[in-house]
């Protein structure tokens, strides 16, 4: 697989402290589940750096959603970089909202090559 076309979207949480060192009080954000003021957020990564990112306003993100970002979002991103969607591989996880019949639908009618496992 040739990675320079590759591009993938992922939510990820860095910790950064070294292996065996212990928390220390300014490493701990306390937070409040469901409710407590977060945003949720979508962005990816190319091979030739950062993608755009997109807010989801309303905190929901479904298969419908997911679609349009992938139209525009991920679109203009490749666009900046010159890559192609349709010569590039695509990677996602297993979202649900990611494997549903209509996004897959929705990938295929745009001549997404993705991966699909």
């Amino acid at each position: 697989m040739r990675y320079n076309k590759a591009y993938f979207t992922q939510s990820v949480i860095a910790q950064l402290t070294r292996k065996g060192d212990r928390f220390q009080p300014h490493h701990i954000e306390v937070t409040v589940k469901h409710g407590g003021g977060g945003i949720m957020l979508w962005g990816c990564i190319t091979s030739e750096g950062p993608g755009y990112a997109c807010q989801i306003y309303d905190g929901t993100m479904n298969s419908e959603v997911y679609q349009e970002i992938l139209g525009t979002s991920l679109k203009d991103t490749l666009g900046y970089y010159g890559l192609d969607w349709k010569s590039s591989i695509f990677q996602h996880d297993n979202d649900p909202k990611h494997r549903s019949k209509s996004t897959k639908q929705y990938m295929e009618d745009n001549s997404m090559c993705y991966i699909d496992d």
